[in-house]
């Protein structure tokens, strides 16, 4: 009978080096700006003329897009050629010499200008971060009196 030696490598019993470690904390933040962008379409009446009243009114979109949780204050302003002396709003012709009351409101056709106009106060909102559409409603305070193209340019302005 032949008797066989096997050798096993004694290495896996030596003591063994431990690794050291050093471990250390960090803070990881990004600060979220407030922002907001505002897109306005152009208010445009119809053709006018005074026997046809219910032409009037017309209304434009916009939509005001802001960072979710910004509260935010919406103005207009009274336009290039308000009443000096009234502040009403006013579209204005050729060398600004015939001029056409106007409101802006953002609920149609109300009778009571204080409560519904843009611009007396500012109407505010809380952003949930996605697009928001409002509806600007135009309305003239009175007819038209001559045939000619008029307008006015405002401004408007967010508060956030």
């Amino acid at each position: 009978m032949r008797c066989c030696f096997i050798l096993i490598p004694a290495f896996f019993f030596l003591p063994v080096q431990a690794e050291k470690t050093s471990t250390t904390t960090f803070q990881v933040g990004a600060r979220v700006q407030s922002g907001c962008r505002v897109e306005v379409d152009n208010l445009r009446f119809p053709a006018l003329d005074d026997t046809h009243v219910e032409r009037l009114n017309t209304s434009a979109s916009f939509t005001v897009h802001c960072t979710r949780g910004t509260y935010v204050g919406l103005m207009f302003d009274q336009g290039q050629h308000a009443h000096p002396e009234t502040g009403v709003r006013q579209l204005a012709g050729e060398a600004s010499q015939v001029f056409l009351g106007y409101r802006l409101q953002h609920q149609k056709a109300q009778t009571e200008p204080m409560d519904t106009d843009w611009g007396n106060r500012p109407a505010t909102l809380i952003s949930d971060g996605t697009r928001q559409a409002l509806t600007l409603y135009g309305e003239l305070t009175e007819a038209p009196a001559i045939s000619r193209f008029l307008s006015d340019t405002l401004t408007i302005t967010l508060v956030y």
